[in-house]
């Protein structure tokens, strides 16, 4: 994987011999937060979150702070798709596992038959809205990031 991202290698042939160009790198880091604004979701589109990472993203966020960032806290419960992203893999998992009969599939790991049977449990409906959920996400974040281009969270 190394050599695909590094370039070709005639080795390997994997490698696709393409070659990215040359990044420059800061060696001091951008000072000026002052002129920098951000969200910050606690919890976006995870409702869980282990002590530690919470506390050391609060203190992160407290740290731009600081320093003159715009950190505007967005605890709004908004959908990030999940459920969407879910129907549009198994629904198209099940359609690409659907060529493979009953003794292939029983070879196949439990989470792989789960997610084929999940898929084809998918209603019409359901496979249809997904990607018109997906487009109304889109544009609900192309209007946060409007407002405040970044966006910071530890989910």
């Amino acid at each position: 994987m190394l050599n695909v991202l590094s370039g070709s290698d005639e080795n390997d042939p994997w490698s696709c011999g393409r070659e990215w160009p040359q990044v420059q790198i800061r060696t001091e880091p951008q000072r000026h937060c002052e002129q920098l604004s951000a969200w910050y979701f606690p919890r976006m589109g995870n409702p869980r979150l282990a002590d530690d990472v919470a506390s050391l993203c609060t203190r992160a966020v407290q740290f731009l702070s600081s320093r003159g960032m715009g950190i505007n806290n967005n605890v709004e419960t908004l959908d990030w798709g999940i459920d969407a992203s879910r129907v549009v893999m198994r629904s198209l998992m099940s359609a690409r596992m659907s060529r493979f009969g009953a003794a292939e599939q029983a070879r196949m790991g439990g989470g792989m038959r789960t997610a084929i049977a999940q898929g084809e449990g998918m209603s019409a409906r359901d496979v249809k809205q997904a990607p018109i959920v997906r487009a109304q996400l889109f544009r609900s974040v192309q209007k946060l990031l409007a407002e405040h281009p970044r966006l910071l969270s530890p989910t």
